[in-house]
């Protein structure tokens, strides 16, 4: 074998070139890749969802322990022959209702004027909430997972029965459910 000046050439620039494009660094992932934009877009007004055919189903009766907050599973089913896309929805469930409660006596009667308390979750300002959208195909439904705080404001063995309803705390999706009872222990 002749040995060039090209033969040399190509020995000493063969493992810069190899260097060069092995270091080369991934492009970054953009923040708006999938299905799911989780920002919620810039001054835009959402029209109002119909709720007909929309049911919050909740358990009948509950069991709590004084003393400690009562998670529950809430269901939002959709029970109409259209699709259902809420764009404002939470992707933390408890930004989304609000819990209506009051306190049963256990000694007499229930008074039917007695009020019922909000809780409301506040939410923070920083880091801002996120929004993803919720789809509900006709016939389905989705499982959300809500606490009950007022059980945890208790004291521990007390015992105490509350009526609760929940309800969407949503501009464009009005729902509520059923009322239902809590008994605390």
């Amino acid at each position: 074998m002749k040995f060039s000046y090209y033969n040399l050439f190509s020995l000493l620039c063969l493992p810069a070139v190899t260097l060069w494009c092995g270091c080369s660094s991934p492009e970054p992932i953009p923040e708006d890749y999938g299905h799911v934009k989780f920002k919620r877009p810039d001054k835009v007004v959402y029209e109002q969802i119909p709720t007909a055919g929309c049911i919050l189903d909740v358990p009948t009766d509950l069991h709590a322990v004084s003393g400690t907050p009562l998670e529950m599973e809430v269901q939002l089913i959709n029970n109409s022959r259209r699709s259902i896309i809420i764009k404002e929805w939470y992707m933390i469930d408890q930004y989304n209702f609000n819990i209506f409660y009051r306190r049963l006596p256990s000694d007499k009667p229930a008074d039917p004027q007695t009020p019922f308390k909000r809780i409301s979750v506040r939410i923070p300002a920083n880091p801002p909430p996120r929004h993803a959208e919720l789809q509900l195909k006709p016939g389905n439904r989705a499982a959300l997972t809500v606490t009950l705080p007022f059980t945890g404001d208790l004291n521990p063995g007390e015992e105490a029965m509350f009526e609760v309803a929940i309800a969407t705390s949503l501009n464009t999706f009005k729902l509520q459910s059923k009322r239902f009872m809590v008994y605390a222990r």
